[in-house]
């Protein structure tokens, strides 16, 4: 059966490759397909993430390092400005400030040269991941809402102070990345039935703090747990941000927060003289880690409105860890009580998304129709609900992503849940069909262990298998920018050491042109 269908195919390809060269021969014009397939443009090349590292970069090294993508058969580059690696003496480097007057200057020159090589040159918005900043205001930090629950019965004394239920609460609760929120405050403080019925049987006890911010209360008759919430105030901080953009990440429930940190990239044109679209052909996002935010201020009043019903009464109920989802049923035995539950966390969960993508991903694509610019978008991250079918059908370019160094790892292809790279390449994708794009792009060869060991084969065949799951645009995970004098390995910081120093990059304008 193998050698039948690999008989058609061969039947097939040498039919379409005849008409196409018959066409070619015989029209008045070049086949516009046949000859994209001979000499493919850039956009049909592969791309490189061009870490700048520490933004330290110079002229000189900007254009040497052009050269030697152009050479490799690279297509295109993603400016994506990042910490300097860890491992690095930052005595020795020189770090430029983002956005500061010289680093626009060398972003636009970088662009200008990348253009002057019939290249294409992205940018990344920020630096790291996700969007934020040191210069953010506490009223733009991202926020999240966690609970913790204390069981209590009859006759037991409940004596708290609000500095020892926080503590509790963010000693239990998962740190992302071991990051510690810059501000926590209660949200709510409750006391609720084991055998719970209705909300109406809910304790609030809220007005039971002391102006010493204490509370000491009898508990009455039966069993219960203290279920609170402590809202986090910028839980999350920029990921290897670079000097100008580190710092905690922004709200990406504001509308206005978003619009803010957009424009802070006009000052581009405002310091060089040259339209971003005359730079760049996208702005880019990389994917939307932001360690389970699920709340901003005037969610309460937002929620009445548009589902008619007021959410407070169910806050014991509706919040939960990003990494762990719902462990429990709902809290109760009572199935009627239990499908209201259900229904009230799918109602919040539903506005989260809503309120997602209304408020950053439409306004990061209207932001780059306006400068005539590409929307270059990962619709997936943490929390993992924020709409990735509809985030994948916003965006001008929806991209996925491919971990090499979680897959592909036998003689033969494996499927591997770790990661889980290839459904966000199919949602990637499919987002991107019902919506009409035609650029469907893939952060591929992600890596982060075996750096060294990744072959011309391995990426050959991860690719193949992005191209399966729907991509039709690889960017390379990535390029360092690394000064020559910098030896060997040079800067790194992560990826599959696409480097001239990389014993098999002679062979790979091989597979660029593959």
């Amino acid at each position: 059966m193998r050698k039948l269908w690999y008989g058609i195919w061969v039947i097939v390809a040498g039919c379409l490759v005849q008409a196409c060269g018959t066409e070619s021969r015989s029209g008045d014009g070049a086949d516009a397909l046949y000859d994209g397939f001979i000499s493919p443009g850039a956009e049909y090349r592969p791309f490189v993430r061009w870490w700048w590292n520490g933004n330290s970069v110079t002229k000189d090294e900007i254009k040497r390092q052009l050269d030697v993508l152009s050479a490799a058969g690279i297509g295109g580059v993603e400016i994506n400005p990042i910490a300097i690696p860890t491992e690095i003496d930052d005595a020795d480097v020189t770090p430029i400030q983002w956005l500061s007057e010289d680093w626009n200057h060398l972003v636009a020159y970088a662009a200008q040269e990348t253009k002057k090589r019939g290249m294409i040159a992205d940018l990344l918005v920020g630096s790291g991941w996700p969007f934020g900043g040191e210069f953010l205001r506490e009223d733009e930090l991202v926020k999240r809402v966690i609970v913790h629950r204390i069981p209590y019965a009859g006759g037991d004394v409940l004596d708290e102070s609000e500095a020892s239920l926080i503590e509790k609460a963010t000693q239990s609760e998962h740190q992302w990345h071991d990051e510690q929120a810059m501000k926590n405050e209660l949200l709510f403080l409750t006391l609720v039935p084991t055998d719970i019925t209705t909300v109406g049987q809910i304790q609030n006890l809220e007005d039971r703090v002391t102006s010493a911010r204490r509370i000491q209360f009898a508990v009455p008759t039966g069993n219960y747990q203290l279920v609170y919430g402590i809202l986090q105030h910028g839980h999350r901080t920029v990921m290897h941000g670079s000097p100008g953009a580190s710092g905690p990440v922004m709200d990406h429930f504001k509308r206005e927060v978003t619009l803010n940190y957009l424009n802070r990239l006009l000052k581009i044109s405002e310091d060089t003289g040259i339209p971003l679209d005359e730079l760049f052909r996208a702005l880019f996002c990389d994917s939307i880690e932001l360690a389970g935010a699920n709340w901003s201020s005037g969610f309460e009043d937002l929620f009445y409105q548009q589902f008619g019903y007021r959410l407070e009464p169910y806050f014991p109920f509706i919040f939960y860890e990003p990494s762990v989802g719902y462990v429990d049923s709902n809290g109760t035995s009572d199935e009627g009580f239990a499908q209201e539950i259900r229904r009230v966390r799918y109602d919040y969960n539903a506005f989260l998304v809503g309120q997602y993508l209304e408020n950053f991903t439409k306004v990061f694509q209207d932001f780059c129709k306006q400068h005539n610019l590409k929307c270059r978008y990962q619709a997936y991250g943490n929390p993992f609900l924020m709409g990735i079918m509809e985030g994948n059908m916003i965006p001008d370019i929806p991209e996925g992503n491919n971990w090499i160094s979680s897959t592909n790892r036998a003689d033969e292809w494996k499927w591997s849940q770790e990661h889980g790279f290839m459904i966000w390449n199919l949602f990637a994708a499919s987002g991107g069909r019902l919506a009409g794009r035609r650029e469907i792009s893939c952060e591929a060869m992600t890596c982060t262990r075996d750096i060294f060991k990744t072959s011309l084969e391995q990426i050959k065949r991860s690719d193949d298998m992005n191209f399966i799951t729907g991509i039709n645009q690889t960017v390379l995970h990535g390029y360092n920018y690394s000064p020559k004098d910098a030896g060997f390995p040079g800067w790194i910081q992560y990826g599959a050491y696409f480097s001239e120093q990389n014993s098999w990059w002679p062979h790979f304008s091989k597979l660029a042109d593959y």
